[in-house]
């Protein structure tokens, strides 16, 4: 996983498009509304391209690049339900307030962001987002907790520093047992499966991507 730099502005017709995504769910009365309102307008798919740009193509969480196959455009934060430790959380609606803000998607390929079954265990996130303090967790737009999630996020360059890609092609966490890092290294490489389906490739690419250096090559 390598540091990507999520910065903006987006295409201009682009974010007038999801403004105007965000303005019909605010209208919508009721979260069953704007949950279905949500599931037929997959208007994030529009910056799949701009998203994928940043990283030259490849997956932001396992690095992984293929041509062929599909690859999504990953809700960081869940928009339509959560799951903590594979477990629904049944008293949650999902991050439906941002499921049309760019700040929250990843790309992903679809090993990463959809869920499959190997050995009876389920690897893919999904919507596996759980939190290292449950009491933090964000219900609907106008709670304010800070949470912490165990998930890294390739947007924060210091997530991106807590594994270590060995010279088999695996990923391992850095920081020794017993710590945060462990566990939040230990649960990412766990959700998204970074060690299943054969390891990821050893050549890898390097360093932070940003607009600015994606065109001084």
């Amino acid at each position: 996983m390598r540091h990507i730099e999520l910065v903006g502005p987006i295409p201009r017709r682009k974010q007038t498009a999801l403004n105007n995504r965000i303005k019909k769910v605010n209208e919508k009365q009721t979260v069953k509304e704007k949950k279905e309102y949500i599931k037929k307008t997959n208007t994030w798919g529009l910056l799949k391209k701009w998203l994928s740009d940043l990283s030259y193509g490849k997956c932001w969480y396992c690095e992984a690049s293929s041509e062929r196959a599909a690859s999504d455009v990953d809700h960081f934060r869940p928009k339509a339900g959560v799951t903590c430790d594979r477990a629904e959380i049944s008293n949650h609606d999902g991050y439906y307030w941002m499921a049309y803000e760019w700040e929250n998607y990843r790309y992903s390929c679809q090993r990463c962001n959809r869920p499959e079954k190997e050995v009876g265990i389920t690897f893919g996130k999904h919507n596996e987002f759980a939190l290292l303090d449950e009491n933090q967790r964000n219900y609907t737009p106008s709670c304010t907790n800070i949470e912490d999630p165990k998930l890294l996020d390739p947007c924060i360059e210091s997530d991106t520093e807590l594994l270590a890609h060995l010279s088999s092609g695996e990923v391992a966490p850095i920081y020794p047992k017993g710590t945060n890092e462990y566990l939040r290294a230990e649960y990412t490489i766990k959700a998204l499966g970074l060690n299943q389906y054969g390891v990821p490739k050893k050549e890898r690419f390097m360093g932070t991507y940003n607009v600015a250096n994606r065109f001084s090559r």
